[in-house]
């Protein structure tokens, strides 16, 4: 289990909702916590297998598809301004 240190949660008044965890493991990430990267990469796998593996991905890149996907992975991550997290 990952604890995320040093994050700074929005005041809850108002009705605001808390962060939820993807939200702190973003920025934690984005802050440099490399724990916090690797967890998300974790979280994803499922999904970037399944999309490296798709015919048209997997034909073209082969073997790396996997390896591409987290990295393009990554790249989102910390170029995410945090605009979209409602949805």
């Amino acid at each position: 289990m990952i604890i995320i240190k040093n994050i700074n949660t929005p005041n809850n008044t108002n009705d605001q909702t808390p962060p939820s965890r993807l939200q702190l493991l973003i920025t934690a990430a984005q802050s440099g916590d490399r724990q916090a990267l690797l967890q998300l990469c974790e979280d994803f796998s499922p999904l970037l297998k399944s999309e490296a593996h798709r015919e048209m991905f997997y034909r073209s890149l082969g073997k790396d598809a996997e390896g591409i996907a987290v990295l393009a992975l990554i790249e989102l991550i910390l170029k995410y301004d945090g605009a979209d997290f409602a949805n």
